[in-house]
């Protein structure tokens, strides 16, 4: 296996770990007050 390839899919693999964690950081601060709204949406993002 090529090790530059396996460093840079780590590298992708944190990246998108930390941007998962933003994300749920920032639902769970909108969750509050904005639950219907993600409801409504996320269907229309899924069809």
């Amino acid at each position: 296996m090529n090790h530059k390839a396996l460093f840079s899919g780590k590298l992708v693999f944190i990246g998108f770990g930390s941007i998962t964690r933003a994300t749920l950081g920032l639902l769970g601060n909108v969750q509050r007050f904005d639950v219907s709204r993600i409801v409504v949406i996320a269907p229309g993002i899924k069809g």
